[in-house]
């Protein structure tokens, strides 16, 4: 059943904020990499201060499942990706340091 419900999650990424809490027991690492995926997708999609601040909220909600260590690294890869972005920049600091 739950294996249903990962393919149906892995559709649409976006979908991982409302069942991360069902499938985190059964695909830990499954869910991790569909936050990442997500974290990406809005990232190269945020304009603004507003987008960024979500960026990182779910990059927090990542450490909160339980991916420290992948919250780190993708905040350091968006650092790098976006270096003339200062507002990006400012918000993802606050998450490495």
């Amino acid at each position: 059943m739950f294996e249903r419900f990962l393919i149906y999650v892995r559709t649409a990424p976006t979908r991982i904020e409302t069942y991360y809490g069902a499938l985190l027991p059964h695909f830990p690492g499954e869910v991790k990499e569909l936050f990442l995926a997500y974290i990406e997708f809005r990232a190269d999609r945020s304009n603004d201060r507003k987008d960024y601040v979500d960026v990182c909220r779910i990059i927090r909600l990542l450490q909160k499942v339980g991916g420290k260590e992948e919250a780190y690294s993708i905040s350091k890869q968006l650092l790098a990706k976006f270096p003339r972005r200062p507002a990006m920049r400012e918000e993802l600091e606050k998450i490495v340091h």
